[in-house]
């Protein structure tokens, strides 16, 4: 698939895109009510840009306030510091999904909250073992392949991976930060 989307390598516009969405546009909203009911979490869609991925995060409380939603604009900031979410990818090439650790912190930081996010390869943390589990038994039952972080990290063509080329042009494992006002 991806030597026909790209067939002289993965820089610049794929030379073939798939005719259909491989997901309804309805969908990622679907899978994050249809995982907030078998999981102790709330779901949160955030939309994909570009070719990127829409991806899911499965946010670990039964609160409505975490800084997830905080930062997506759909809550308030936690009591504590750190949040650790479960992101699930959608691609936009076909119907194959991710699973992703992520860790939240946030401080009050003047008239607002800074917010870091710190991505991992894959899901590290032994307590969302869980969420795995019931993520990739639900995707399963709708014809989703989900595919894995040490597949997915795979060089393509020179540092690009399949990560980047199905979900993400950002790297797997990477580190940032908003500021979000109050």
């Amino acid at each position: 698939m991806v030597q026909r989307a790209y067939p002289q390598g993965v820089s610049g516009d794929p030379a073939w895109e798939p005719d259909d969405a491989p997901f309804a546009p309805d969908e990622p909203e679907a899978l994050a009510r249809a995982f907030a009911e078998v999981l102790p979490c709330h779901g949160y869609v955030v939309p994909g840009e570009g070719r990127g991925a829409d991806w899911v995060h499965l946010v670990a409380t039964v609160s409505s306030r975490s800084w997830l939603a905080l930062r997506e604009g759909a809550g308030e900031a936690p009591d504590g510091p750190d949040e650790t979410v479960v992101r699930v990818g959608l691609s936009p090439w076909g119907r194959y999904a991710t699973l992703q650790e992520v860790r939240l912190r946030g401080a009050r930081d003047g008239d607002g909250w800074w917010i870091e996010e710190e991505r991992v390869a894959g899901v590290e943390d032994r307590r969302l073992a869980m969420f795995v589990k019931a993520a990739q038994g639900l995707l399963r039952a709708r014809k989703v392949v989900a595919l894995d972080a040490a597949f997915l990290s795979e060089a393509v063509d020179g540092e690009r991976t399949l990560w980047n080329v199905l979900f993400d042009p950002d790297p797997m494992v990477t580190r940032g930060g908003v500021w979000v006002p109050t």
